[in-house]
């Protein structure tokens, strides 16, 4: 999934639709990385092989999420879970970060829209911190960060002196990443403050001759096992980072199919677009997204303008990629993850969908019981379904 300033990011319609291609269309391959570089996860694209989700799912269920006037989600940017909270931000249709329990009740929202002390005009990214117990969300719009108690009640604020699309909190430090933008002559994408917004060092330097293609990635930061993960824009590296330095933690190797800085080169080009298509049409792979468990990185990148999916088993060294999956086990259809709970991953099921599958296939009883259920149960326009996937880890 893609995200960027452009608004190239595709609307709900076009999330559902590619939610479920994507796993409608698969591909399967199983190969133990290279002994002499545990950290080189070698993929390769063209290996396609169609799998049933029995081969690769262990168990599952499903959070329906509350529908009422207040609670309705118009987009899905990030979604955390979070002490047996949901907690899912719209950056783009109801500006609001919605809270829900681990079962699906609605609790509240915060959508303090403005220009004022607690308000935004682009929420951009969420935490929650949970030794303060509290909610950052980050404004691009004002270059700040807002605190809210656990209930959505305003605390303070902290002004950055940078815009940024993501940040993450670490060892009392702030993380940033400033999506390829240039602050104070320095062509870093990562800055680290304290926490009052004070810079204390910046790194990862990017290359400026692709910075204005405005892609950014959903989930840059992960936090697993007490060690920060960082992806930035268009990188085929993950960093361990501390306050001071990042060091290269996995390196992703797609052979051919990377695309160099040249073809990406946005000199004499006005339109990002123009790079963007070029890349789609061709056998270059632009690398977006990736969720982590202490277990497994999940990679979601594009290939001739289709979204693909790769899961790195880290304990076995092998790698399963796809972009074909065939629904054996009725869970409604697995799709791009779009963030992690422990060691589960997290999609989304959109509930038109459903609806039409259980009325095609109620006869042959293909859908679970639980998920027919939940479709005979919701109305036109209700939130999405979340489904939560165990992975066997032994694919």
């Amino acid at each position: 999934m893609v995200h960027c300033n452009y608004h190239y990011k595709p609307d709900l319609q076009k999330m559902k639709n590619l939610f479920f291609l994507s796993f409608l269309l698969l591909i399967y391959s199983c190969n133990k990385i290279a002994h002499n570089n545990k950290n080189q996860i070698s993929i390769n694209v063209n290996e396609r092989r169609s799998i049933k989700l029995s081969e690769i799912i262990s168990n599952y269920h499903y959070v329906k999420l509350e529908s009422n006037k207040n609670s309705l989600i118009g987009e899905i940017l990030k979604i955390k879970v979070v002490k047996n909270n949901i907690y899912i931000l719209d950056d783009r249709k109801a500006l609001a970060l919605f809270v829900f329990d681990i079962n699906g009740k609605f609790l509240f929202k915060i959508n303090n829209r403005g220009k004022g002390p607690g308000q935004f005009i682009r929420p951009c990214d969420f935490l929650i911190d949970t030794v303060k117990n509290r909610i950052m969300i980050g404004d691009a719009g004002q270059r700040k960060i807002i605190y809210y108690d656990n209930k959505g009640n305003y605390i303070n604020e902290i002004k950055t002196q940078f815009f940024f699309n993501s940040f993450e909190i670490y060892k009392n430090n702030l993380f940033f990443d400033l999506v390829n933008n240039p602050y104070n002559g320095k062509s870093n994408t990562l800055i680290v403050t304290n926490l009052n917004g004070e810079i204390s060092s910046s790194f990862i330097p990017f290359d400026k001759k692709i910075s204005e293609l405005g892609i950014t990635s959903r989930n840059p930061f992960a936090l697993i096992n007490d060690t920060l993960l960082f992806l930035p824009t268009i990188s085929n590296k993950i960093f361990a980072l501390s306050a001071t330095k990042a060091d290269i933690k996995y390196s992703m190797d797609f052979g051919t199919n990377w695309p160099t800085p040249e073809i990406l080169n946005m000199n004499n080009v006005k339109n990002p677009m123009y790079i963007l298509q070029k890349v789609n049409k061709a056998d270059y792979v632009l690398f977006l997204n990736c969720n982590t468990t202490d277990k497994i990185i999940n990679f979601n990148y594009t290939l001739r303008g289709e979204q693909q999916v790769a899961y790195y088993f880290k304990e076995h060294r092998k790698l399963i990629i796809g972009n074909k999956f065939i629904d054996d086990i009725g869970c409604g259809g697995y799709n791009i993850p779009i963030g992690s709970y422990q060691n589960e991953f997290i999609g989304v099921i959109q509930l038109e969908d459903t609806k039409v599958k259980s009325l095609d296939q109620l006869n042959k009883k293909s859908l679970s019981p639980e998920l027919l259920k939940i479709a005979k149960d919701s109305k036109e326009g209700d939130n999405p379904i979340l489904i939560f996937i165990n992975l066997k880890l032994s694919a």
